[in-house]
């Protein structure tokens, strides 16, 4: 269901792209926020399944490029997630994915937006095999506020849904049967600011 959702959100943010007003012009971004991630551990010692749930902090920063059109723009980004307060010791992550924004046009300067994002999610856990990967989609409000033509400086909010995922034998040298360790992060909420550059 989530790889049809992601591909028809890609079809999508193209045919928008290749329609997009020339007057909208494009932009490179960067971002700086934290999260709040939810991750879960699930262990199978031989007959008991032992299941723990959890959520750690961490910092982000992101660039993105793209393009506006007349109310709406899109973009392509990467964005890096760093341990700030993490049960996965010295965890990290990297996530590819594109935008949509819809925004609200109005007489003031201040423009308010709602968006969606489909992503790739990559989890390196320092110290453990597993590594973590898998899809994820968003959707955020915020609002862009100009300085001049060309800069202008952005805030906003998003929640995104993980199917991030990794298992593997748990301690296989001493079971009598093979045993599941299963690690996997399944949500995030995300705050930040950004910066952008129009040309």
């Amino acid at each position: 269901m989530k790889k049809i959702a992601i591909s028809s959100l890609l079809a999508f943010v193209m045919s928008v792209s290749l329609n997009a007003n020339n007057s909208g012009g494009w932009f490179i971004g960067g971002e700086l926020g934290m999260m709040s991630v939810g991750v879960y551990e699930e262990r199978a010692p031989e007959n008991a399944i032992l299941k723990d749930e959890d959520s750690y902090d961490a910092f982000n920063a992101a660039i993105k490029f793209g393009k506006y059109g007349n109310n709406s723009r899109v973009y392509g980004f990467y964005e890096n997630q760093g341990e700030e307060d993490s049960s996965f010791d010295n965890s990290t992550a990297n996530t590819f994915g594109v935008g949509y924004d819809y925004l609200f046009i109005n007489s003031t300067k201040i423009v308010p937006f709602v968006g969606v994002q489909a992503m790739y999610m990559s989890v390196n856990i320092d110290g453990s095999n597993l590594a973590p990967s898998g899809p994820g989609l968003g959707v955020g409000f915020g609002f862009i506020y100009p300085i001049t033509n060309n800069i202008e400086i952005e805030a906003g909010y998003r929640v995104v849904s993980l199917g991030v995922i990794d298992s593997a034998e748990w301690m296989p040298e001493i079971c009598e049967h093979p045993n599941e360790h299963k690690v996997g992060l399944k949500d995030y909420t995300q705050s930040y600011i950004g910066l952008n550059y129009k040309f």
